[in-house]
């Protein structure tokens, strides 16, 4: 089975607070867990101008807190 990749959500609310979108920030804050599912929120990372091959990723077969 292939592993799932997630991005540390401290980690894009940091990137995201240091382009001064603190708006976004807040929502990504409110909107998901510690971890951030890279494929499954693929488009909206894209969005958001976040680049996930640039991002320290975390592997997980199965990270429960991650949507």
């Amino acid at each position: 089975m292939a592993q799932q990749t997630y991005l540390d959500k401290a980690a894009v609310v940091e990137v995201l607070r240091s382009r001064d979108l603190h708006g976004r920030a807040e929502w990504v804050e409110r909107e998901f867990g510690a971890f951030i599912d890279a494929s499954r929120n693929a488009s909206l990372l894209q969005t958001l101008g976040i680049d996930v091959a640039t991002m320290s990723p975390r592997e997980s077969a199965s990270q429960a807190t991650a949507r």
